[in-house]
């Protein structure tokens, strides 16, 4: 669901995976698509997922550094994938031009179109499934849940939550769902004594 740090996450992996990939020399390269966010917006968050403490003590050539850093990594950002036709081309033109991609990642994947008047989930499921089989790469997909998660007890996902991707799930080798205990104890503090007030949980 929004705010459970879904994002964050996402780059999180990219990058990991990427400086990996950098690491072991092995040629491979990130393909990271986001289809809610601008390239640039990526990288400022990448940059500042690095080196918060650079940024707040102003330290430019930690900052410099970080830059030149990230700058330097096995990483492609795309945004505004459109349909899936055009992923698919993307990813094949990268594949006819000798370069390895170890790993792709979808943002917001539901917002890809099946062509340019419609969307169905089955169908863009399906396709990136057989990307990922016939190139042999490993593809993460992230979408938001809906907000019905908010009206149960213990808020957390369940598989009931991504019912109306419908048969799309068939082509979903592994479902992960992200929850932070820490999000909703901060939101449910209770008062145990206000000698001026009323004790209530807020």
């Amino acid at each position: 669901r929004p705010d459970m740090g879904r994002h964050s996450l996402a780059l999180k992996c990219a990058y990991q995976n990427a400086l990996f990939f950098q690491q072991q020399n092995s040629k491979k390269n990130v393909l990271f698509f986001n289809n809610f966010m601008s390239a640039r917006n990526d990288l400022v968050e990448m940059l500042l997922e690095q080196h918060l403490e650079a940024i707040s003590s102003i330290d430019f050539n930690k900052m410099y550094f970080t830059i030149n850093h990230i700058e330097k990594l096995p990483l492609y950002f795309y945004r505004s994938i459109g349909t899936i036709d055009n992923l698919s081309k993307i990813i094949h033109q990268f594949v006819a031009s000798s370069i390895n991609i170890g790993l792709i990642i979808i943002e917001e994947w539901l917002l890809i179109q099946a062509d340019p008047h419609s969307y169905n989930k089955e169908l863009v499921a399906s396709k990136i499934k057989e990307i990922s089989s016939d190139l042999n790469i490993p593809i993460i997909l992230t979408s938001c849940l809906c907000r019905e998660v908010e009206y149960r007890a213990d808020k957390r996902p369940v598989l009931n939550d991504i019912s109306s991707y419908g048969n799309a799930l068939i082509f979903i080798d592994k479902i992960i769902f992200l929850y932070r205990d820490i999000y909703y104890l901060k939101q449910k503090i209770k008062t145990k004594k206000f000698r001026k007030g009323t004790c209530k949980r807020v």
